[in-house]
């Protein structure tokens, strides 16, 4: 009982996520329907402090907006049992969080690596640094979700 109580604390807690753990770089949503960016981890409040809850990886603005993860082929996809399927080199926008089911992600772990990824619910594609740039304004995409160490698909939460 104490265990579950202290996951849903921390998983309510904001973070920041960085490739490969180069904590000088961070994930950041500047806006709802823009592309999220890797940025120095210098940016204003909410632009890079992630929430991890009911599956979704949401950004709060000071507005008390959230964004939400999402590929940019999925925007105007309803929910549904079957959306269309996402392609490798999708980037990766923040959007008003709703219910569809490519807000979901999971952490993923291939075979029995020591890292992590971070993989929608709904099909084998990783959140991917393009090319491994680790530069001020890459855009962050999907890509299949490699079963070995693939540098490109490694993420670290933290401060």
């Amino acid at each position: 009982m104490l265990l579950a109580v202290f996951l849903f604390i921390a998983a309510a807690q904001a973070v920041r996520i960085h490739p490969r753990g180069a904590t000088q770089w961070c994930l950041t949503s500047w806006s709802p329907n823009t592309n999220i960016t890797l940025e120095l981890c210098d940016q204003p409040v909410g632009a890079q402090d992630w929430t991890y809850a009911s599956g979704r990886w949401s950004a709060s603005w000071l507005s008390g907006e959230q964004v939400c993860m999402a590929p940019d082929n999925d925007v105007n996809t309803p929910p549904a049992p079957h959306p269309p399927s996402i392609t490798n080199g999708a980037v990766i926008i923040g959007r008003e969080c709703g219910s569809r089911p490519r807000e979901a992600w999971t952490r993923y772990r291939p075979n029995t690596y020591q890292f992590h990824g971070i993989r929608m619910l709904t099909g084998h594609m990783c959140l991917d640094l393009p090319r491994g740039e680790l530069r001020s304004g890459a855009t962050i995409q999907v890509w299949k979700c490699s079963d070995f160490y693939n540098p490109n698909q490694i993420w670290v939460q933290g401060d």
